[in-house]
């Protein structure tokens, strides 16, 4: 894909930048799942 020209993203960033505003209803639950990520990612770094 990305010799097609998309530009590779993570989760995590897509995520961030998914909430126009962390301060919307919406962002108690983008918290969550981010928290979550950050979570499971420090597990991997630690393997």
């Amino acid at each position: 894909m990305a010799q097609a020209g998309s530009v590779p993203n993570s989760t995590f960033a897509l995520i961030s930048e998914s909430g126009l505003d962390w301060a919307s209803p919406q962002g108690p639950i983008m918290r969550e799942v981010a928290d979550w990520q950050l979570e499971e990612l420090e597990k991997l770094n630690q393997a």
